[in-house]
């Protein structure tokens, strides 16, 4: 009997996700052909719509319209942040991939050599 009320949301949820596919596509299109603005670009509170950069999440002044923090329950700053912070944010990244990569080559190295001992010691036998 558990099994069955356990089904009921996840198949009532499926069905809920599928409906708002369907609704998805009839109103914006498949990849989005019938959106009014197709090229939007952006980063952090600054948003580019067709090459005229918009100030987003300026709702303490009036202006423009808060995302993230400041509206009835508070909330966190998700995606305000000064270009200083998104360089930073950027560098460490940029970092951490370097790292990655470099552990990855070595790693691969390693495997590389290890396959060339056992070919090695195989001939030998």
């Amino acid at each position: 009997m558990a099994l069955f009320y356990f089904c009921i949301p996840i198949v009532g949820g499926h069905y809920v996700m599928e409906w708002a596919k369907s609704k998805s596509v009839d109103e914006i299109g498949a990849r989005g052909e019938k959106l009014k603005e197709k090229k939007v670009q952006g980063f952090g509170n600054k948003t580019v719509i067709d090459g005229k950069v918009e100030a987003v999440g300026a709702g303490i002044d009036g202006k423009g319209e808060a995302v993230g923090a400041g509206g009835w329950g508070g909330g966190v700053h998700l995606a305000l942040s000064d270009e200083d912070t998104q360089q930073k944010n950027k560098a460490m990244l940029e970092a951490m991939f370097r790292r990655e990569r470099k552990r990855r080559r070595k790693e691969k190295k390693e495997s590389e050599q290890t396959n060339e001992d056992k070919v090695d010691e195989e001939e030998k036998s």
